[in-house]
């Protein structure tokens, strides 16, 4: 990319090609192509691996992109995460969905056989990973404790604050400026306006 714009083509991936050709860059375009590709497959199978997703985008795809290195295509996988969210989530998500998907195809499986174990066996392990078994998840706030924060007189705990290895002599020098100075006081009146 010519141009470091991702929010650009975040803004534009799914628009069609026409309505983009004269805003983005022949690069653009490609990479433009490359993150719907990705984000269709992430979609489509969120279990597909980075190995297999780098693989294609280094092989390239005629009319649609030309192959490109290895970083490349890591930076790629990084920006449609980025635009997907939590896809550790979603990968979570989708093998509970699938689980329980499974667990109803087997309780009707057992439920045409008239086999009353099987049903059950499908109700309990649906059961237990739609967590139904369970209560639902109120916030304990007992558990919830403040932070504990400790007073103390070391500004090196302040980021970007380095320790000075001269603080002493420092010292010393300005006491020695400052040591025969007297502060006067300025004389105030009080004016009483009524």
């Amino acid at each position: 990319m010519a141009r470091n714009n991702k929010e650009l083509l975040m803004s534009r991936l799914f628009f069609d090609k026409s309505r983009v050709e004269g805003t983005l860059t022949k690069e653009e375009l490609e990479t433009k192509a490359r993150w719907m590709f990705l984000m269709s497959r992430k979609l489509d199978e969120p279990m597909i691996s980075n190995k297999k997703l780098i693989e294609i985008l280094m092989s390239g795809v005629s009319d649609s992109w030309n192959p490109v290195s290895q970083s490349t295509a890591y930076n790629d996988i990084a920006a449609v995460n980025e635009l997907l969210g939590n896809v550790k989530a979603a990968n979570k998500a989708w093998i509970r969905y699938t689980i329980i998907e499974g667990c109803k195809e087997a309780y009707e499986i057992a439920k045409f056989q008239g086999d009353a174990q099987g049903m059950a066996a499908a109700l309990d392990k649906m059961g237990k990973y739609s967590r139904a078994d369970k209560d639902d998840d109120a916030m304990d706030f007992t558990q919830m404790l403040p932070p504990v924060f400790e007073p103390t007189d070391d500004v090196t705990v302040l980021p970007g604050i380095a320790p000075m290895a001269d603080l002493e002599e420092r010292r010393q020098r300005l006491r020695a400026i400052h040591k025969g100075e007297i502060i006067e006081f300025a004389e105030t009146e009080v004016i009483n306006d009524e």
